[in-house]
Parts: structure tokens; sequence; C-alpha cells
């Protein structure tokens, strides 16, 4: 996707993240599989359903959680915490 968004502001095309996310992820509409056929329907598609389309992918795309449930030994206090990933969680001091 940065890859093509790239390409585009080069030629002063314009953009569209949302567009080019869901065509990444679009094989068919309605058993039609051409890109530019899609490009279209995506153009005319009703707002509800790219908002369901997003919601969905969102759900099944795979994810990596960053967050850990810690719990204070001195205090009790417990909260989710992101956890720390920089340099450092490759190569410790």
């Amino acid at each position: 996707l940065a890859k093509s968004t790239k390409m585009k502001e080069e030629k002063g095309l314009p953009t569209s993240d949302l567009l080019d996310q869901m065509l990444s992820f679009i094989v068919s509409v309605n058993g039609v599989t051409d890109q530019g056929e899609i490009r279209k329907f995506l153009g005319v598609m009703p707002a509800m359903d790219s908002k369901e389309l997003r919601k969905v992918y969102k759900k099944t795309v795979p994810n990596v959680v960053m967050k850990q449930h810690f719990t204070c030994p001195e205090c009790d206090a417990s909260q989710e915490v992101d956890v720390p990933f920089g340099t450092e969680f490759f190569w410790p001091k």
C-alpha cells in the first residue's frame, strides 16, 4: 500500500488509502474479478456497506497485540500496559 501511494504521489495522482486497502483484499464482486470493475464498484458502494466491510476485515486480519496485564507486587494495583518494544527488546543492555 505504501508503494502504491508513493507511486501515485510521484505521478501527481490523487491517493486514497481506504480505496487502495479495499482493493488489496477484495477478490471479486458478484463474481467479477477485474480490478477496474471492482474499483468502479468501490466508487459507488454505499457507505454502510463500506463500514461493515472494514469492520469485518479488522476482525479477521492477523494482528499482534502489544498489551499485557500488569499487577504491581507492592500495592496490588493492576492495569493493562503497552509491552515495551524497541531496540532494547532485541538487544538488552
